[in-house]
């Protein structure tokens, strides 16, 4: 099938089309599958609501994948050099702190 869906374009958008409809198939049942939930099979409903939600993830990501949130990264670098002296100096007045 993978050789089919390489070299036939046709098949390969019909197949995208069916696993899309396969998609939102398994999004329909998701409200069922947690309407059947009990506290027998709790964990199990859990398990097959979330394996296909992970499916449907991957299979639709820019309708129903996980939509990262905003990220904001900020580093301050400080790049001062000590001369020995002045390294000397602040070890020297961190010693007098600690009062030793």
């Amino acid at each position: 099938m993978f050789d089919r869906l390489k070299k036939d374009e046709d098949f390969r958008n019909k197949h995208a089309r069916a696993r899309e409809a396969q998609a939102e198939a398994f999004v329909d049942e998701l409200i069922d599958i947690a309407d059947s939930s009990d506290k027998e099979n709790a964990a199990a409903v859990r398990n097959r609501i979330e394996a296909r939600k992970w499916v449907v993830g991957k299979i639709l990501p820019k309708r129903y994948g996980d939509k990262p949130g905003e990220v904001n990264v900020s580093q301050t670098v400080n790049n001062t050099i000590l001369t020995p002296e002045k390294l000397k100096e602040l070890q020297e007045r961190k010693l007098k702190a600690l009062g030793r």
